[in-house]
């Protein structure tokens, strides 16, 4: 079994999404690696935020689902936890999954 690392569960949720729900639209949010010091002073000064989830979900209610993607060990950062605050006062839907069984499970009481 290939290790469950975050980008390889990112992955399949991904996948698994599109090709189930075709009419929706999930899309990634390229917030991690490393960057040289210009490259990282133009995206925060285009709009990365730190702390804005793995993936994002429209859905059709014009509500938007952020996903957050952990692995079994992973914690979600501080920056991260302000997000997950800020979207659901908003009446936002965050999920904090940390495998493709764990989305399919949370993500039918929205769909």
């Amino acid at each position: 079994m290939k290790k469950q690392t975050e980008a390889y569960i990112q992955n399949q949720i991904f996948i698994w999404f599109h090709n189930t729900y075709k009419d929706y639209i999930i899309h990634s949010v390229p917030n991690g690696g490393y960057r040289d010091t210009a490259e990282a002073v133009a995206m925060k000064n285009t709009g990365t935020v730190p702390g804005i989830s793995d993936l994002i979900i429209w859905l059709p209610n014009q509500r938007a689902m952020m996903i957050e993607v952990k692995d079994k060990k992973g914690k979600q950062s501080e920056a991260q936890i302000k997000i997950q605050n800020k979207l659901e006062k908003i009446d936002g839907i965050y999920l904090l999954v940390r495998s493709l069984e764990d989305f399919k499970e949370q993500i039918k009481n929205y769909l």
